[in-house]
């Protein structure tokens, strides 16, 4: 299996921060990431504003228009404020429902249409709530990875914002060391 590189930067300095971020990047499903205090979607969004990501909501006008097209070139998407179901037309990019045509080409059934699935299309989903109550079938579609910051991890932040201001060039250190 070959693991896509990610950044550190803009994540909480922890384990479980660190470790969270790898199931996000490299796990087989997509990730639906609780996230109250919104630091996951400041991570995603530095870390995949070079490929161009698409930031959403299920309620968006044009939704099924820019991941229909994110789908196609191979970008990544952000559907923010997911509540305790998603969109029934994400259902087969939630599944993984590609298939491959005669001549080759890997296509996936999306909004009633076969559109060409580009290998490199990412899909991240966030929830601003602490404790949502998500059905099974949540949990069967997606890797639901809670984000919440532990007391220890916000006094790991703070005093890494400390360092930061008082010797940059002790973080810099660290963070070359991680």
């Amino acid at each position: 299996m070959i693991l896509r590189e990610w950044t550190m930067q803009g994540l909480p300095n922890d384990a479980v921060s660190q470790e969270n971020a790898l199931f996000a990047v490299n796990g087989f499903r997509w990730p639906l990431l609780i996230d109250p205090q919104l630091q996951a979607s400041r991570w995603l969004k530095n870390m995949e504003r070079p490929a161009g990501i698409e930031v959403l909501r299920f309620s968006h006008p044009k939704f099924v228009f820019i991941v229909s097209k994110a789908i196609s070139n191979g970008s990544p998407v952000l559907v923010e404020d997911v509540d305790s179901t998603t969109d029934p037309v994400l259902d087969s990019v939630l599944a993984k429902s590609m298939y491959k045509t005669p001549d080759a080409r890997t296509l996936i059934r999306f909004a009633d249409k076969d559109l060409d699935y580009h290998r490199d299309f990412r899909l991240y989903l966030t929830t601003k709530l602490p404790n949502p109550a998500y059905l099974p079938e949540i949990f069967i579609k997606t890797t639901v990875i809670n984000f919440t910051a532990t007391f220890e991890g916000l006094e790991d932040q703070l005093l890494a914002d400390v360092v930061k201001h008082e010797r940059p060039e002790v973080e810099e250190r660290r963070d070359q060391n991680v």
